[in-house]
């Protein structure tokens, strides 16, 4: 399919989700406009998935699940991966299959530890759209959803009862 344009999606969201079966329906159903909604129609979706935790594999999983119901659409689902240390290389190895692509922002001077939070900014920035899991103010997706607010990205906020802006 050739496609007029790109959309990037990202996601932000807790390690824990809570009601997980509430929590995957509101998501695919929020994921799902991107597939049927006229405007997107001849649209590259690029998905940006962390690949942490329950809410990103969550998303990895919907995805999916999407792609093999929508087979004519255009869908990259990309692991956008902090570390490319010796190290962490088996885990993204075994990762590997379940994307069509793994990529590692330019973090090749971020210390270690602060190398998630900085990835998360470049997710943030290089994307259109984010879509939100969070449902308490601290935390690493608390500020990656400030920090989202801040770039004035479109945001999709899933089973979120707490105000942050």
């Amino acid at each position: 399919m050739l496609c007029n344009k790109t959309v990037k999606i990202t996601f932000c969201g807790h390690r824990d989700v809570i009601e997980y079966n509430a929590v995957y329906k509101e998501l695919l159903s929020t994921l799902e406009q991107f597939f049927i909604l006229p405007e997107y129609s001849d649209t590259l979706l690029e998905f940006y998935c962390g690949g942490y935790g329950t809410f990103d594999s969550m998303c990895s999983k919907a995805i999916s699940e999407l792609k093999e119901k929508y087979p004519k659409s255009n869908i990259k689902k990309l692991l956008i991966t902090p570390y490319i240390t010796k190290s962490h290389q088996e885990k993204i190895d075994s990762m590997r299959k379940n994307y069509d692509e793994v990529v590692f922002p330019p973090l090749e001077t971020v210390p270690l530890k602060f190398a998630i939070p900085e990835r998360n900014k470049w997710m943030v920035r290089e994307c259109d759209y984010v879509i939100a899991y969070v449902t308490h103010g601290w935390g690493g997706a608390a500020h990656t959803l400030r920090y989202a607010y801040i770039k004035e990205k479109a945001i999709f906020r899933i089973a979120s009862n707490y105000n942050i802006t």
